[in-house]
C-alpha cells in the first residue's frame, strides 16, 4: 500500500510542479551525507519518516455495495492513516534550492487531495487528503545522519486504509414470522420449614404409655397411649388435668391445676 502512496506522489509532483525527468531527479532515500555528497543533477528528496494514526476520528460503521457478479458485499469503514513526508531539495546553488522548494510548495497549497487519475485502481476508491503537517510533526535531528540541515516542507498524505477487505452477506430477509407458545408460569412450591419441636420421647406412668416433646402430647397419651392402652379404670391421663409436662398420673390423677379425675 505504501509503494502505491509513492508512486501517486511522485506522479503527481513530476506533472504538478511541473518536475522534468530530463532536467530533475526525484529520489525517497532518507537525507544522509553519503548520499547528498553524491548528488550530480537537482534533487527533490521525498522521504517518509512517520506513518501513525489520523487525528480525524475514525467511524465504526460499514460500507455495503453490490459486486459487478451481483453479489451484496460489506466491509468495516477504512481506518484513517497519515504519511508524513519530508521534502528537501538539492543543488549546487542554494538560489536553485529555493526556487525548486517553493515550486512545490505552491503546488500543495493549491490541491487539498491527489487526483483520483493518478492513483492505482487498488486505492482509488479509498479517501484521500494533502496538506502540509503541522509544527507538531517536525523531522527529529538524529535522522539527518550527518547531512547539512536544509529547509524542507512536511507534507502529510492521509487516506483510509482497508484492512479487512470486502466480504459477502447473507441473503436478506424476505420473511419473518413470529409465533406464541401458551405457557402458564407456575409459582414455585412453598419451602417446607423444618420441625423445631424436639423429638418425642416415651414412658409409662402406671398402665399409661405417656408422650413428652409437644404441647398437650401427654393429654393425648393419657387417653389411649401410643397403642391405645388405658390406665387403670378405663380413664387415661386425658381424664385429669395435664401437669407441667403434660403427663398425667398412674390413676387419673389431678395435674398442677388440682383437677380431679372422675
Amino acid at each position: 500500500m505504501i509503494h502505491h502512496v509513492d508512486k501517486a506522489l511522485e506522479s503527481f509532483l513530476r506533472q504538478q510542479v511541473p518536475l522534468p525527468e530530463s532536467d530533475v531527479d526525484l529520489s525517497f532515500r532518507a537525507p544522509e551525507s553519503s548520499w547528498t555528497a553524491s548528488l550530480a543533477r537537482p534533487t527533490v528528496d521525498v522521504f517518509l519518516w512517520d506513518i501513525a494514526q489520523s487525528d480525524r476520528s475514525n467511524s465504526s460503521g460499514r460500507d455495503q455495495r453490490v459486486s459487478d457478479d451481483g453479489r451484496r458485499q460489506q466491509r468495516p469503514q477504512p481506518k484513517q492513516v497519515s504519511l508524513r513526508y519530508f521534502v528537501t531539495v538539492w543543488a549546487r546553488e542554494q538560489r536553485d534550492e529555493h526556487e525548486l522548494l517553493g515550486a512545490v510548495l505552491r503546488t500543495v497549497l493549491r490541491h487539498d487531495a491527489l487526483p483520483h487519475t493518478l492513483l492505482p485502481s487498488a486505492i482509488a476508491e479509498s479517501a484521500w487528503r494533502l496538506s502540509l503537517a503541522g509544527d507538531k510533526h517536525r523531522l527529529p535531528p538524529s535522522l539527518w545522519a550527518g547531512a547539512p540541515a536544509k529547509p524542507g516542507l512536511y507534507v502529510e498524505i492521509e487516506l483510509g486504509v482497508d484492512a479487512a477487505g470486502w466480504q459477502d452477506r447473507g441473503a436478506p430477509v424476505e420473511e419473518m414470522r413470529v409465533e406464541v407458545a401458551d405457557h402458564i408460569a407456575r409459582p414455585p412450591a412453598p419451602a417446607i420449614e423444618p420441625d423445631e419441636s424436639p423429638p418425642l420421647r416415651r414412658f409409662r406412668s402406671g398402665a399409661a404409655l405417656v408422650m413428652e416433646g409437644r404441647p398437650g402430647a401427654g393429654v393425648q397419651a393419657g387417653a389411649a397411649g401410643v397403642d391405645g392402652a388405658a390406665g387403670p379404670d378405663g380413664a387415661g391421663v386425658a381424664a385429669g388435668a395435664a401437669g407441667t409436662d403434660g403427663a398425667g398420673g398412674a390413676d387419673g390423677a389431678a395435674g398442677t391445676d388440682g383437677g380431679d379425675s372422675p
